[in-house]
């Protein structure tokens, strides 16, 4: 099936680097939605404080 063993190898490594090594892409893709969710809680909370700023100044 398989002649060429660099493009067995390169679709082994494709497969370890995507799913089974600790630094996988999928490993990424999650630490990106942490980050993004983060940074929106972040704005919440900065607009919370904006606007209580705000009423204070009333």
């Amino acid at each position: 099936m398989f002649k060429n063993k660099y493009f067995l190898m390169s679709i082994l490594f494709f497969i370890w680097i995507s799913f089974f090594d600790r630094n996988s892409l999928l490993m990424h893709y999650k630490l990106i939605r942490n980050i993004e969710k983060i940074n929106r809680d972040i704005k919440v909370v900065k607009e919370r404080i904006f606007y209580k700023k705000l009423k204070k100044n009333k």
